[in-house]
């Protein structure tokens, strides 16, 4: 999980190509195979995403995302599939732009705290595979 979020997008395409050299099947297959749920919903993307690194952001659509996030995040809905496409799929700087809208519409910020709280909501079922 901590590779996915962290890593350039070309660290994490050589990290899966290693991954397929070494068993002999991609990442994102193993992945989808030994996690369930609302883990494997917000995992799988992560994975397999190619994000855009440059700087360029949209300020419309930040705007609308913002929006769609305080919807899903007042109803509690952590795992729905637009809040996960959004934070899995977004660059980081549209993704500072989309938090930075929602903090100046809605008066109050997406924190480390509220992502912990989201991140504890997802149901995290992992069976390792051996190697």
């Amino acid at each position: 999980m901590e590779v996915a979020c962290t890593r350039s997008p070309f660290d994490l395409f050589r990290a899966r190509q290693a991954y397929h050299a070494r068993y002999k099947k991609s990442l994102e297959e193993d992945v989808a195979y030994h996690t369930t749920g609302d883990f494997r919903k917000l995992l799988v993307p992560l994975v397999s995403a190619f994000r855009y690194e440059g700087d360029e952001v949209n300020m419309m659509l930040a705007k609308s995302e913002a929006k769609l996030l305080h919807e899903k995040i007042s109803e509690k809905a952590y795992n729905d599939e637009e809040l996960i496409r959004i934070l899995t799929t977004r660059s980081k700087a549209q993704l500072n732009a989309t938090l930075n809208q929602y903090n100046n519409h809605f008066g109050n910020a997406i924190n480390k705290v509220s992502l912990l709280l989201w991140w504890e909501s997802i149901d995290r079922n992992v069976v390792f595979p051996k190697s």
